[in-house]
């Protein structure tokens, strides 16, 4: 059957790899592709044999601004993603990563609330003005681990040498 990809455009989606198939839903060089979309969205910008490639015509990176404004990328690292907002009134920017709670938002060097959008998604509101505002994932069940761990070996540590343990 068909498949939307209307969504994907927003979600920060440069391309997109597709095969064509057949009436019979075998991959065909002949064939068409099985997704339903608008072609001023996505242009067909590579084939061969059954293979083809969607790009985004309106691509937009998978952060943005909700009304007028700019947003800058400054760093970003799997666990960090760091920006320069400047907007003209108070605005939300929109973060198309998964979340989670383990992620904390400082805008300013501030902590503030983390929201999720579209069930899935970060977002935060933002003040009219110029901020940096950054996103730092900590997990917190990986450092207590950690710190549970490296604890029970300075015990074992310290009862060894202290003939406790035989």
């Amino acid at each position: 059957g068909n498949h939307q990809i209307g969504l994907l455009g927003n979600l920060g989606i440069k391309y997109l790899l597709t095969i064509k198939r057949d009436e019979a839903s075998i991959p065909s060089s002949t064939g068409k592709i099985k997704y339903t979309y608008k072609e001023d969205k996505w242009k067909e910008v590579f084939s061969e044999g059954p293979v083809s490639v969607l790009e985004n015509t309106s691509y937009h990176p998978p952060y943005y601004l909700k009304t007028d404004g700019k947003v800058n990328l400054l760093e970003h690292r799997d666990d960090y993603w760091k920006f320069l907002v400047d907007t003209p009134q108070k605005n939300t920017l929109f973060l198309n990563e998964n979340y989670t709670s383990s992620w904390f938002i400082l805008i300013d060097g501030h902590r503030v609330k983390n929201r999720m959008y579209l069930g899935t998604f970060k977002s935060v509101t933002v003040d009219s003005g110029v901020h940096t505002v950054e996103f730092a994932y900590y997990n917190r069940d990986l450092y207590n681990g950690a710190l549970l761990t490296l604890l029970g070996v300075i015990l074992a540590i310290l009862l060894t040498k202290n003939k406790l343990i035989y």
